[in-house]
């Protein structure tokens, strides 16, 4: 007889599981699909590798008050890697999710969910000479070609024949571009507001399902794609707002309320009696049942006549960070929200499904854009920011008169 064994390795170790019981040193090196600069994104410093000065930028992290590095590497086989460094002791675990908060981030401001596949070395000093371990773990899987939700790179967004100036001689003579008025968009994002986005992302459950959502949500069908956003966007409304999730009152006046419990009251008595009088020829049991409970439906829908929705909640944070919500993210939040999350149809089925597809894609950018903006000012994040849906109009063959950039 032959037992036949089934199953995937998705870790190997140079050591037992109980070396990486203790706090140590990590550095993770992740292969990367092609070469990626952070140096023009992100603010950072210039370091070496091997001795070697490197025209790249190094991101220094302060992440629950534990420094991190933050970097890439490509190598003379021209195969580039990401790579993060923890300068203090961290768990194993911690460290994982640590590095995986700074993945996360860098797939939400780019577009590109770095992480099929990593090594974890273990070091016993910070100058990461010399591995006492390697730990090889299967990620999640890469996510590429999303919508970028920074940029400081105007350049390739923006048409610039229309808008560019050119540099001139004393004969008139175009000797080169003067672009000055794009300077103001080419801002790198500042590595304070990544740390706290990172943070955000370590210690908030419902951040870090909403930033899952939406670096996931790239690639899904748009029937799909809206209500996700919708949900990522009330993970992080709960969030901001201090985890408070009871439903807001329609009115607050007590008189009032009072007045019309009076008549829910008689109303609920009169269900009662239509109920009893007019009884339907029944079978069995399961029909009693269903009888019941529709009046039962009926008369909680009375009883609950001051309970209003989430929506008023939504549109909190954006208050509080002082953004202005403009009539179409509004109604995105009014109007729109419960229609995609009970799974009604946006359009009759009768309307032409390229012209539905061309709406639904529009609103995908601006929830997009909304979620963006709570995230980035709850990570106090202060500049400019892409306009996707501005830039991706071809799409929607939307006329849509904003800029390329917006700031927030």
């Amino acid at each position: 007889m032959e037992k036949l064994v089934e199953g995937g390795i998705n870790s190997i170790s140079t050591k037992y599981f109980s070396f990486y019981s203790k706090q140590r040193r990590y550095r993770i090196i992740l292969p990367l699909n092609r070469e990626v600069r952070l140096r023009g994104s992100f603010t950072g410093w210039h370091h070496t590798v091997d001795g070697k000065a490197k025209f790249e930028t190094l991101i220094k992290l302060t992440i629950n008050n534990k420094e991190l590095h933050f970097f890439t590497f490509t190598a003379s086989n021209k195969k580039s890697y990401f790579i993060i460094d923890s300068m203090n002791k961290h768990s194993l675990e911690d460290f994982q999710k640590t590095a995986n908060s700074i993945l996360l981030a860098y797939g939400f401001l780019k577009g590109e969910y770095h992480g099929k596949e990593a090594f974890i070395f273990t070091y016993t000093s910070n100058n990461f000479e010399t591995p006492t371990s390697m730990l090889s773990v299967i990620l999640g899987g890469g996510i590429y070609n999303g919508f970028p939700v920074h940029s400081a790179s105007p350049h390739s967004l923006m048409s610039i024949k229309k808008r560019t100036k050119y540099k001139k001689d004393k004969e008139g003579k175009i000797i080169g571009i003067d672009d000055s008025d794009l300077r103001k968009y080419m801002v790198e994002f500042p590595h304070e507001s990544l740390s706290k986005l990172c943070e955000l992302i370590c210690n908030k459950g419902g951040v870090l399902r909403a930033v899952i959502l939406f670096i996931s949500n790239h690639s899904a069908t748009l029937e799909l794609k809206i209500p996700t956003l919708f949900v990522a966007l009330e993970n992080i409304t709960k969030v901001l707002i201090g985890g408070d999730v009871s439903v807001p009152k329609l009115i607050e006046n007590e008189k009032i309320i009072k007045e019309i419990k009076a008549v829910v009251k008689t109303t609920v008595k009169q269900i009662g009696e239509v109920e009893r009088n007019n009884k339907i020829p029944i079978s069995g049991p399961d029909e009693v049942k269903e009888y019941k409970t529709t009046f039962a439906r009926i008369i909680g829908k009375f009883h609950d006549f001051n309970k209003g929705t989430n929506n008023k909640k939504l549109i909190e944070p954006f208050t509080k960070f002082g953004y202005i919500l403009s009539q179409e993210e509004e109604d995105l939040i009014f109007k729109h929200r419960n229609k995609f999350l009970h799974g009604d149809d946006y359009m009759s089925l009768e309307e032409d499904y390229e012209f539905e597809f061309k709406e639904l894609f529009h609103m995908s950018m601006r929830l997009q854009k909304m979620i963006a903006v709570l995230l980035l000012k709850a990570s106090d994040y202060s500049g400019y920011i892409l306009n996707n849906a501005k830039i991706y109009d071809y799409i929607s063959e939307r006329t849509i008169k904003e800029d390329v950039f917006v700031k927030i």
